[in-house]
This record gives structure tokens, C-alpha cells and sequence, in this order.
């Protein structure tokens, strides 16, 4: 195995010598804005951590459900793709908490902590920008889709799209990010379908 070593974003010698070389070739003098350069913060580059949630709860019909939203005209990526609710973690929070908030916030929904439960990580490097990304899983027992109410009141700007429930027998039917069709589909077999029968 090759070895790996950390990576800093910028060495802040180096990101003022490049800067400089930069105003020289443009022929700014380097004084003008050297005083904003020398107490400049020089960031770390590192994989950022993120957390999906796969929420799957029964329709009027008996039916298995798992709720997603369509990714809207500010998401970053994927506009118009599917998506269950996934988002980056903040300071000070835990990736169980991160999960839960992402939820409310891309779609109204609050649930418990207490039924949702830690599946896995993912932390390929071929993964959407090499996030590490922790899995959830809630299965709702005691309620039916029609019993939740959505709203899109926290999210950032246009983040979410429409936003529903949908049947895991229709999950092929739409196009989704983050390959959370399959994911979608392994977690109801192994959390939902084993458990329950």
C-alpha cells in the first residue's frame, strides 16, 4: 500500500509567495494588499464528513415506503435528481444529530432518536467529492405516510424540490443522486425486510 501523507491546503509561505508572483505579473504593487495576506488563515484540505438517512414507513395501502426529496434549483449538484435526506456535518454536532436535522431541515419531519439506528459508512474515495459519508436507517411502525406532514420552512434557498414519500417498488422509477436507489434498496432488504419477517 502506497503511502499517504497529510495535505495541507496551502503552505502559508507559499500561498503568499504565489500571490505575490501573481500581483507582479499583473504589475499591482505587492504592498497594497500585503497587510490582508500576512494574517490570512491558511485551511487544511481534508475529506468532509456527511450523513444520509433512510427513512421507511408503511402508505394506507400497506405498502413500504422510504421518503425522499427532489434535489431543487440551489442544490450543488444533481438538480432534479432524488435524494434521501443528507447533508454535512456541522461543529459541535454528532453524525446521529447531523442526520435528524438534515431531515427536518429537507423535509418538516422530526422522529425520534430512538429509532434510528446507526447502518454503516461509506468512505470510498470514488464516492460524490470522496465524502465520508455515515448511513441511518428509521423504520416507522406506529404511523402511516399520510400521518406526516412535510415543509420546506428550514431549507437553504430552493436546497429541495418536491418532497414525498415513494413506494420502494417504484424506487426505479426515478433518477436519483448518490446512487441512493441501490442504497435504498439493500437497506430495505437488510433492515426492514429481515426484520420483519
Amino acid at each position: 500500500m502506497e503511502k499517504k501523507v497529510n495535505c495541507p491546503c496551502l503552505d502559508k509561505e507559499k500561498a503568499i509567495s504565489l500571490m505575490h508572483n501573481l500581483l507582479k505579473a499583473f504589475g499591482i504593487q505587492k504592498e497594497s494588499i500585503e497587510e490582508a495576506l500576512e494574517p490570512s488563515f491558511i485551511g487544511w484540505f481534508s475529506r468532509s464528513i456527511a450523513t444520509v438517512i433512510f427513512v421507511f414507513c408503511r402508505d394506507k395501502d400497506g405498502e413500504w415506503c422510504v421518503l425522499a426529496a427532489e434535489r431543487g434549483q440551489d442544490a450543488a449538484d444533481f438538480r432534479g435528481f432524488w435524494n434521501c435526506p443528507c447533508g454535512y456535518l456541522d461543529f459541535d454536532e454528532r453524525v446521529k444529530e447531523c442526520a435528524l436535522r438534515e431531515l427536518y431541515e429537507e423535509t418538516g419531519v422530526f422522529i425520534d432518536e430512538d429509532v434510528t439506528e446507526f447502518i454503516g459508512y461509506d468512505d470510498n474515495v470514488e464516492s460524490n467529492r470522496q465524502n465520508v459519508t455515515f448511513r441511518f436507517a428509521a423504520i416507522i411502525d406506529d404511523a402511516v405516510t399520510n400521518d406526516f406532514i412535510f415543509s420546506k420552512e428550514h431549507n437553504e434557498g430552493n436546497e429541495v424540490g418536491e418532497i414525498k414519500w415513494i413506494r420502494v417498488s417504484d424506487v426505479d422509477k426515478y433518477m436519483w443522486a448518490f446512487k441512493h436507489d441501490k442504497l435504498v434498496k439493500e437497506v430495505f432488504e437488510k433492515k426492514v425486510i429481515s426484520q420483519k419477517s
